[in-house]
């Protein structure tokens, strides 16, 4: 058991959301074998985070108000079965046949998530056993409606969404050599 040791002092100065989502595979579709090559965290924050040779993350531009990202606590702490279930969520205007194309890609497998919030931080979803990801076509009223997709990633897993740096994050992005 562990005793309060700090108190919370943090005001609001940034604007809440998401700015950009950055999705990667957990494993390789077609052989099974990790993506992963090294993934090591301390202390509520990523410290090493690499790719197998080839493999990278990408980016998901995002409007403004069309992504929710949650963690919710589940279980029961005094019997020690305490874990989080995630979920984020976009909408994704537009049908195009490459969307199509990569949602049948992503849907292949279990995925991360890296979360870039509008307070300038990011956070890494689903890095225990990934989320699976369900796509739903979306065709509302004319006007005040919306044409798209919602890209639905969920997932369980025993800790907190982590921190992870820019630095980090954008070596994700480019190919591991």
């Amino acid at each position: 058991m562990s005793e309060l040791t700090t108190g919370y002092t943090a005001l609001c100065d940034a604007p809440a959301g998401v700015d950009t989502l950055y999705v990667g595979s957990m494993a390789d579709c077609s052989t099974g074998v990790s993506n992963v090559a090294t993934f090591t965290h301390s202390a509520g924050e990523v410290t090493a985070f690499t790719l197998e040779t080839g493999k990278q993350m990408f980016p998901f531009l995002v409007e403004q108000e069309s992504v929710s990202a949650t963690a919710n606590q589940i279980g029961e702490r005094t019997n020690k079965a305490i874990a989080f279930d995630l979920a984020v969520n976009a909408r994704l205007h537009g049908n195009t046949a490459g969307m199509i194309t990569m949602f049948e890609e992503v849907q292949a497998g279990r995925v991360f998530t890296i979360v870039k919030c509008n307070d300038g931080t990011n956070e890494l979803f689903f890095h225990e056993k990934g989320a699976k990801v369900a796509i739903n076509r979306t065709l509302e009223a004319t006007f005040d409606g919306f044409n798209g997709n919602d890209m639905v990633m969920t997932g369980k897993q025993t800790s907190r969404p982590l921190k992870i740096s820019d630095a980090i994050v954008a070596a994700l992005l480019v190919p591991a050599v």
